[in-house]
C-alpha cells in the first residue's frame, strides 16, 4: 500500500473509531478497496455488523471474492437479485444498496461503494433505506471515483466530515485521457445503413495485431450487435472472437469471466462495464462518445478501465463523436484536474 493509500486508510479509521461519517473521492483503480480494509478489520475485532454495499450486482460479484480471500475466518455472506444463497444472519454482508430496504437498525457499519452509480444517485428512497438500516450510533462511509456535486458540497460544510481525495492510482500512474474523434460516418454505421470502412478500424486492427483486449462501448442496447457484426466484417483475421454483452443478458456474467480468461478478445457494451471490472491491457473505444447516456462521470469510469494493472497502466481510451460535448469536454478537466494533482503529490 503506498503511502497515500495508507494516509486515507488512517483517515477512514480515525472516523470510524470516533464514529464519524466519512466519503473517500478516490480515482478509478487507487485501490478503494484496500483502503477499507484497516477499518473492516477493526470493525470486526469490536463485534460490530458490518454491510458492504454499492449499487450493481457485478461490484458485488467482484467483491466478494476479495473480502473472502483478506478475512477468511470472517463469516460473510453475499446478497443480490441474482444470488441463490438464502439470507442468514453474517457478520459481514456484501449486498446491492437495494437489499438494505429489508433490514431496520442492523448495521454499525455501512459502507456504500460507488454511490454516483445507478440507481443509488438521484434516488430518494434508497438513501432512507441506507439510513433505515444503520444503527442509531452507527456510521456510514461512501467511496466514489466520481462524486456528486452535492457530496462533496455537504461534507465540507460539516467540521465533523473530512472530505479525503486520493487522486494517484496504486501504482502511480496518470489517468488515462480521453482522445477525442470526429467522424460523420459512425452514425450510419450505429443505425446498420452503411458498412463503409472507417478510420477507427484501423486502430482496432492495430489492437488486435498487438494481441491487446478491448472493449467497445454504445450507447444502447439496440446498437450492440450492428456494431459486433460490422467489426467481424471488417477485422482481416476471422479468428478473432467477441460478442455482445448488456445488463439483460442472462449470461453477462459468464461473458465477462470469459472475456477476463481470454477467450475473447472483444466485447461490444453498453454502460454495464463502465465501472467495477478490471481487464489487463485493456483498451477502449466509445462510440458516438456525444450520446446523451454518456454523461462525465460515465466517460471518466469508462476510461477508468484502462490501465488498472501495474504491469500494464497505460493505453488507448478513444472516443468517436460528432460533436464536442459539455460531458466530453468536462470528463477531459477532470482527468486533467486529478492528474494534476497526482503528479503534484509524487514530485513533493
Amino acid at each position: 500500500m503506498s503511502n497515500l493509500q495508507q494516509k486515507c486508510s488512517s483517515q477512514m479509521l480515525k472516523a470510524i473509531q470516533a464514529q464519524h461519517d466519512f466519503p473517500l473521492w478516490a480515482v478509478t483503480g487507487a485501490g478503494k478497496t484496500e483502503i477499507t480494509f484497516a477499518s473492516l478489520a477493526w470493525a470486526i475485532e469490536s463485534q460490530w455488523r458490518i454491510a458492504f454495499v454499492t449499487p450493481r450486482i457485478d461490484v458485488c460479484n467482484e467483491l466478494y471474492p476479495r473480502l473472502q480471500q483478506t478475512f477468511p475466518t470472517v463469516s460473510i455472506l453475499l446478497q443480490h437479485g441474482q444470488a441463490q444463497i438464502p439470507y442468514q444472519y453474517r457478520q459481514l454482508t456484501v449486498c446491492t444498496v437495494q437489499q438494505l430496504l429489508h433490514f431496520v437498525k442492523a448495521f454499525d457499519l455501512i459502507i456504500i461503494d460507488e454511490v454516483d452509480a445507478y440507481p443509488f444517485v438521484n434516488n430518494r428512497l434508497l438513501p432512507q433505506a441506507v439510513r433505515r438500516a444503520r444503527k442509531a450510533t452507527g456510521v456510514t462511509c461512501q467511496l466514489t471515483a466520481t462524486p456528486p456535486a452535492k457530496l462533496v458540497r455537504v461534507f465540507r460544510r460539516d467540521a465533523n466530515k473530512e472530505l479525503a481525495i486520493l487522486p494517484l492510482r496504486f501504482h502511480q500512474q496518470p489517468l488515462p485521457q480521453l482522445t477525442i474523434k470526429v467522424c460523420s460516418t459512425t452514425p450510419a454505421i450505429l443505425a446498420g445503413q452503411t458498412q463503409r470502412y472507417v478510420w477507427w478500424m484501423n486502430t482496432i486492427a492495430r489492437w488486435v495485431q498487438a494481441g491487446y483486449p478491448f472493449l467497445v462501448f454504445v450507447a444502447v442496447v439496440e446498437q450492440l450487435e450492428m456494431i459486433y457484426r460490422y467489426i467481424k466484417h471488417h477485422l482481416t483475421t476471422s479468428s478473432i472472437r467477441g460478442t455482445t454483452v448488456h445488463a439483460g443478458d442472462p449470461f453477462q456474467v459468464q461473458t465477462v469471466a470469459a472475456f477476463r480468461n481470454r477467450e475473447y478478445t472483444f466485447l461490444v457494451t453498453t454502460t454495464i462495464l463502465e465501472r467495477g471490472v478490471t481487464f489487463s491491457n485493456l483498451q477502449v473505444l466509445i462510440l458516438a462518445a456525444d450520446a446523451r447516456h454518456f454523461t462525465a462521470t460515465t466517460l471518466i469510469q469508462i476510461a477508468g478501465r484502462v490501465g488498472r494493472k501495474s504491469a500494464t497502466p497505460t493505453g488507448e481510451v478513444l472516443a468517436v463523436c460528432q460533436q464536442y460535448t459539455w460531458a466530453l469536454k468536462r470528463a477531459r478537466r477532470e482527468i486533467a484536474f486529478l492528474n494534476r494533482q497526482g503528479k503534484n503529490l509524487v514530485t513533493k
